[in-house]
C-alpha cells in the first residue's frame, strides 16, 4: 500500500520543519512526500529544497514562482501523486508518530473502506 503525503505551504517557515519532520518520523514511512509551496516570500522554499536534496527518493518539492492560492496549489499537488492513498498536511500542522500506521491498519481491517481519517488536536504557538 503506497501512501502519498501532500504538504502544502505558504510562508510557514516557523512551523514547516516540524511538519516535515513529523512525516519523516512516522512509524510507517510513506511512499512519497510531495511538498507544494505557493510562492512563499520567507525562506520556506530554501528549507523545502534542502529536504528534497537530503531525501531525493522520498521528497518531491514543487516551489511555484507565482502564487496559485490554496485550492489550485492543493490540486496541483494532487496531480503529482504516485501512491495509492493520499493524506494531507498543511505546513503549520504535524502528524502524531503513528498516524499513518494506524490508518493503514484500519484500511487493512476494513477492505471495503475507501476512506479513513483521524481525529485532530488543536495547538497554539507554544505547541
Amino acid at each position: 500500500m503506497k501512501i502519498s503525503v501532500i504538504i502544502t505551504s505558504y510562508n510557514q517557515k516557523e512551523y514547516l520543519r516540524e511538519a516535515i519532520e513529523s512525516v519523516l518520523q512516522q512509524t510507517l514511512l510513506p511512499y512519497e512526500i510531495i511538498i507544494a509551496d505557493d510562492c512563499s516570500s520567507d525562506s520556506s522554499r530554501d528549507m523545502i529544497r534542502d529536504y528534497a536534496e537530503r531525501y531525493p527518493d522520498l521528497i518531491r518539492a514543487f516551489c511555484h514562482e507565482k502564487g496559485l492560492g490554496i485550492p489550485k496549489n492543493r490540486n496541483f499537488a494532487l496531480n503529482q501523486v504516485r501512491g495509492d492513498y493520499i493524506t494531507f498536511l498543511d505546513g503549520d500542522d504535524r502528524f502524531l508518530p503513528n498516524k499513518l500506521k494506524l490508518e493503514v491498519e484500519t484500511l487493512q481491517q476494513h477492505p471495503e473502506a475507501r476512506l479513513v481519517f483521524s481525529n485532530i488536536y488543536y495547538i497554539d504557538e507554544e505547541g
